[in-house]
This record gives structure tokens, C-alpha cells and sequence, in this order.
């Protein structure tokens, strides 16, 4: 389900909620803090999870259920934060690697 400034996926086979994406431009907050274009949210994010990864494009935080896309390379037209399940990126687990920034 395509919105303005949000994305709501669903697991087709179960028929449950899978993922939500946060797009530039959404008003939202998560644990409280705003998400926002600006280097607070990611700031707060390092911060929460001291085993962040990174994947392809993507910093994963399994601890929090967030990753961030576009965060770490100043383009704020293309940072997103998916909000995911338990388990949603446990097929990665081999590909999952320490992040550093």
C-alpha cells in the first residue's frame, strides 16, 4: 500500500503485516525521536544498537527493527526508515556485515 509519505507491506502467504517504509518528507516518529532529514534521527540511531550492519545499501539495527537507507551519504531525497518484523532480514544473515561509519 502506496502512500504520500509512507509504504505499508503485508506477507502475502500469511496475510500479515511485514514492513512499513518512512520516505523523505513524512512526519513520524520513532522511540519518540523525530525522523527527520537532518543528522538527529541518525545521530539517535548509531547511538541504540552497538551491532549495527550493513548491507547493499541499507544499515540494519535487528535489535531496534529499523534500517536506514540513504542516511550515511547526504542525499535526503533518497533516506527512507523501513520498520520490519522479527525475522524479516534473517535470510541476509550470512550477507550481514559490521557497520562502520
Amino acid at each position: 500500500m502506496f502512500y504520500d509519505g509512507f509504504i505499508l507491506r503485508f506477507d502475502s502467504e500469511a496475510r500479515e503485516f511485514r514492513e512499513c517504509t518512512l520516505l523523505p518528507g513524512c512526519n513520524a516518529r520513532v522511540n519518540g525521536v523525530d525522523v527527520e532529514c537532518g543528522s538527529g534521527f541518525f545521530s539517535w540511531f548509531l547511538m541504540q544498537d552497538n551491532e549495527l550492519k550493513g548491507i547493499y545499501e541499507f544499515i540494519v539495527s535487528i535489535k531496534l527493527g529499523l534500517a536506514l537507507s540513504g542516511f550515511h551519504d547526504g542525499d535526503c531525497s533518497q533516506r527512507a526508515v523501513h520498520v520490519f518484523r522479527r525475522g524479516e532480514w534473517d535470510r541476509f544473515s550470512g550477507d550481514l556485515k559490521p557497520f562502520k561509519f
